[in-house]
Order: C-alpha cells, then sequence, then structure tokens
C-alpha cells in the first residue's frame, strides 16, 4: 500500500490562476465512482464501488479499495477549452513514470464526468468509450461529509447527533468514503490517514445495535471473517493473526490484530477493533510496522457516541 501526495500543477500555457483556482474549488472534496467505461468495456459494480477521488487543496489522489490509503496521480486543469480540459501524468517510480493520460471532464452539480484517452494518446472531443478507443469514461458523485464539512489537520471526526473520534495526531485528516441503506440499515464508512505516510485507519459505522450476546458474538465473527475476505480480495496474502475471543459477555470494545503480505510484497500490520453502543463500529487501522499500528489502534478509545 502506498500513499502518495501529488500537487496539481499549472503549466506555462494553462489559464489565468484565478480561473483555475475557481475551478479547482469545484473539485474539493471527496467524490465516488458510479461507472467506469474502459475501452468500451464497463466495469464490474464491485470496482466501481471500491474507487473513489480526493481534491484537498491543490491536491488530487485516487484510492481503489477502503482499506488501502489514497494513492495519486499530477493533474493540469485546463478550464478555458470547450470541453474543459484535464490531464493526469503519472510521478510514482515505474516503467509509467511520465506518461500522461488526456482527457477532459465536465460537471452536472454533484456528478463529475471524465473521459481519458489512452496512456500519451491524443485527446478525446466527446464522452465516449467505444471499443477499441482506449477511454477511460468515468462517472462520481461527491460525496457530502456527515451531516457537515469535512474536518482539517487533526481535528476530530464529529458525525453530528452520532458519534465522534479523535484523529491519532495533528496532520491526520478523516474523509468521508461511502455512505448507503441496505435492508433499512444505514452504513457509514470513513477513512483517516496523512500525507507522505501509509499508514491508514478506516471506521465503518453501522446505525443497528447489538443488544443480546448472540448479536454481539455473531457481529464481532463477521467483523473477523469478513476483514479476512475483504483482504484476500485486495491480494494480502499469509495473513496471521489469532481471532478475537468469542467467550460470552462480549466488552464494548473488543481489540484483535494481524500481519500480512500486501501485493506490493511488503509486509502490513493491521490492528482492529468492533465497538458496540448505539450503533456498531468497525475500526480497522493498517501500518508498515507493528508499533505504529498498535498506536494508532488506540484512537478507538477516543470514540464517543452522542448521548
Amino acid at each position: 500500500m502506498l500513499l502518495i501526495s501529488v500537487v496539481l500543477q499549472l503549466g506555462a500555457d494553462a489559464p489565468k490562476p484565478n480561473r483555475v483556482e475557481t475551478e479547482l474549488a469545484r473539485f474539493q472534496g471527496t467524490w465516488q465512482q458510479l461507472s467506469g467505461v474502459v475501452n468500451g468495456v464497463a466495469l464490474p459494480s464491485e470496482v466501481v464501488q471500491e474507487t473513489h477521488v480526493r481534491f484537498r487543496g491543490n491536491q488530487k489522489s485516487v484510492r481503489a479499495g477502503v482499506s488501502s490509503p489514497f494513492a495519486g496521480l499530477t493533474v493540469v486543469l485546463n478550464p478555458g477549452e470547450s470541453p474543459k480540459q484535464i490531464d493526469v501524468k503519472a510521478d510514482e517510480d515505474g516503467a509509467a513514470k511520465g506518461s500522461v493520460s488526456r482527457g477532459i471532464y465536465q460537471f452536472d452539480e454533484d456528478t463529475l464526468t471524465i473521459c481519458n484517452g489512452a496512456i500519451d494518446d491524443k485527446r478525446p472531443t466527446e464522452f465516449t468509450s467505444k471499443p477499441g478507443s482506449g477511454r477511460n469514461l468515468q462517472v462520481f458523485r461527491r460525496l457530502h461529509f456527515g451531516d457537515g464539512p469535512e474536518p482539517g489537520k487533526g481535528t476530530p471526526l464529529e458525525v453530528p447527533g452520532v458519534v465522534s473520534i479523535a484523529a491519532p495526531g495533528e496532520e491526520f485528516v478523516w474523509t468521508s468514503v461511502r455512505s448507503g441503506v441496505t435492508d433499512g440499515v444505514e452504513t457509514r464508512t470513513y477513512a483517516c490517514s496523512k500525507e507522505g505516510s501509509t499508514a491508514a485507519i478506516v471506521l465503518t459505522m453501522v446505525r443497528h445495535s447489538a443488544d443480546t450476546e448472540a448479536a454481539k458474538v455473531a457481529t464481532l465473527k463477521g467483523h473477523f471473517n469478513g476483514l479476512l475476505l475483504s483482504l484476500r480480495k485486495f491480494g494480502f496474502t499469509e495473513i496471521r493473526g489469532p481471532q478475537p475471543s468469542l467467550e460470552p459477555p462480549i466488552p464494548a470494545r473488543t481489540l484483535y490484530s494481524a500481519s500480512m503480505t500486501g501485493p506490493d510484497g511488503q509486509t502490513t500490520y493491521l490492528g482492529a477493533a468492533t465497538v458496540f453502543g448505539k450503533c456498531t463500529y468497525s475500526l480497522q487501522v493498517f501500518a508498515p510496522t507493528e508499533k505504529e499500528a498498535k498506536r494508532l489502534v488506540q484512537v478507538v478509545e477516543t470514540l464517543k457516541e452522542n448521548r
């Protein structure tokens, strides 16, 4: 897992800075992908749902999967053209470093559509992706952070009327990832990370209480087994760590840990917690060292429901 923060660079031929800044303000926040078509083929729904784009200040980053930190690209905006133009440049070390994907974009209230051409190919002139075109057509919707604005660095996550939890350090920032309702039960997911670090925290809140010991046992077991399935889905192997105790009574907060090998071959450490209250919470920490994972997971002790 890799977190890369990158700067939106304005080229010498870009429009006047005030116009770019005005346009950039429309990008601010986190966007969840609604659909994707690559070279005429629609992406699977499970891939689409796990893909997010975040703009904060003049930084833009992309994440595939809530258990992965944001990884970034450099973009250049040119809103003076029609359609408006966006170029995406790969800055990360590797074979693709320095390559550019030229594209166009448009807003429709809280919906953002981006159409990029193939690497180093010419820019599209329309929002389509046909077989053989090499184009990537993506549609995103803006995610609204709880019921209020996103917090700044080091600021606690506040979900009005529900819960609050601190940031684990001055440089960490909470971000809304997604929200939805399944079978009448609301679920919200938030992530916390900082620039230049591979460590990340994921907090999922379900507006449903486990009122009995049997329900708590089933929930804790489901969190642990579901986490294992998700890790394998995203390419983690050699997952090592004991299952949390399922012997009643189940405490209000249960912590557990594991280590694993990531898709990049690096060892990643997990710290996790299940918390029971008016809602049910699942907190997961991903860090490059065991010490960091143990430190970050302690943020769960600051989780407080609003009574």
